[in-house]
């Protein structure tokens, strides 16, 4: 984990629920830091952030393991910021 106390900040609202939508992580962690922090070009992290359907498994975990959270827990965060499609019946 990271020793940077934003991550621990992060870590403490999304623990408490307090963290709702994936952006508001960024008004905590500069994107650049975090995008650094995973081996991620910024270019390609912006633009995963502009449709966070593109994060694989293994960014979630890396994303989650710099702030300390299990994965999942992370993973929920992301979900809740993915506007639900309507369903093709």
């Amino acid at each position: 984990m990271a020793t940077d106390p934003r991550f621990e900040a992060a870590k403490a609202l999304i623990e408490t629920g307090k963290l709702i939508k994936f952006n508001d992580l960024f008004e905590i962690i500069p994107k650049s830091v975090m995008a650094e922090e995973i081996s991620h070009s910024y270019a390609s992290f912006v633009a995963k952030m502009e449709n966070p359907q593109r994060w694989t498994l293994g960014n979630v975990s890396d994303m989650a393991t710099v702030i300390g959270i299990p994965a999942d827990e992370l993973a929920k965060v992301i979900f809740r910021s993915i506007k639900r499609r309507p369903n093709k019946e």
